[in-house]
């Protein structure tokens, strides 16, 4: 009885694609962007020198920050109702599948919730300084394994007791 293989192989094809948000335009023009920065420099100030430039650049954080706020909104909030608008249309659409009217706002819903969940993730990763939330928010094993990694670093492996050393 003689047995014969016949190996096939399949070529693999790896595409990759980067997902585009869409940003809001803050400026239209950079003169825009310095006339803003300028007027909000240019007010009187009393104080030295020194003092003068920290309180002009506090001044001028309150204002982009209130202007960030303006433009932008809270982005936890939006991604939230983005988040309850998409199960919202997940549970119309589950209660009555025949309706196309569901599936519609459900497509809706669901292309602003990535959106929304793109730009929070973003927005949390310039606020951590934590290396793993770099590799996205939602890649568990690597951030389970950075955690490990520092609980094997920080364990103690010997300690002394009345001068005897006590390995572990």
């Amino acid at each position: 009885m003689i047995i014969a293989f016949k190996l096939v192989v399949f070529p693999l094809i790896v595409t990759s694609s980067i997902l585009l948000i869409s940003v809001p335009v803050v400026f239209d023009s950079p003169d825009s962007w310095s006339d803003t920065v300028m007027a909000n420099w240019s007010k009187r100030l009393l104080g030295k020198n020194l003092s003068k430039i920290m309180g002009k650049l506090s001044r001028l954080k309150h204002y982009l920050k209130g202007f960030s706020r303006k433009k932008f909104g809270d982005f936890a909030r939006n991604y939230q109702l983005a988040k309850d608008d998409y199960i919202t249309a997940q549970i119309c659409i589950a209660s009555s599948p025949i309706d196309i009217a569901f599936y519609v706002e459900e497509q809706a819903s669901k292309e602003l919730f990535a959106t929304t969940h793109k730009r929070y993730a973003n927005y949390m990763q310039q606020l951590s300084k934590i290396i793993w939330l770099h590799y996205g928010d939602d890649n568990s094993k690597f951030f389970y394994a950075s955690i490990n990694k520092r609980k094997e670093a920080n364990r103690i492996t010997t300690y002394m007791v009345d001068g005897v050393v006590i390995e572990d």
